[in-house]
């Protein structure tokens, strides 16, 4: 078996497969929330059709890679479960909202793993981890609730 050369395309890597599968392409005219601002950001499709975002506030770069990543990325644009702000950069509660959405599918990830007759150390430490993780996004969204001026307090 031969490997690729750089100047042959990769089958897996791009997002054609996507549009086979939805008759579209699925990521044009999509926005996706700068980790750092919470910014939309417009995904663009580079020359080899590999989705990627650039904060020009921030500086980030994003590139999404190999099927899995592309999938995911697709998944979460379509079903809208992560803010992102529109006309500039997102207030922190609204990047703390999104590791929260995010942490939340981990745990309940890890916690599918569990077998339920052995006990694997490891991913139950994983879990806890996790876990304290959500405690501490929640506990820096209640006080970004408390800073914040008067409405929607819980």
């Amino acid at each position: 078996m031969s490997r690729p050369t750089r100047t042959e395309a990769v089958p897996n890597v791009n997002v054609t497969f996507l549009e086979a599968a939805f008759g579209e392409q699925p990521l044009t005219g999509k926005f996706f929330p700068c980790p750092t601002c919470g910014m939309a950001l417009p995904v663009k499709l580079s020359r080899r059709e590999k989705p990627y975002c650039i904060c020009d506030d921030c500086g980030n770069q994003l590139f999404f890679r190999g099927r899995k990543g592309i999938e995911r990325l697709t998944e979460l644009i379509r079903s809208k479960a992560l803010v992102s702000a529109e006309d500039g950069p997102g207030t922190p509660a609204s990047v703390l909202y999104n590791r929260l959405l995010q942490l939340r599918k981990e745990l309940k990830g890890l916690k599918k793993r569990r077998d339920f007759i052995l006990t694997d150390n490891d991913l139950e430490n994983a879990i806890h981890a996790v876990a304290n993780e959500i405690e501490h996004v929640q506990d820096g969204l209640r006080q970004a609730a408390k800073k914040a001026p008067g409405e929607g307090k819980s």
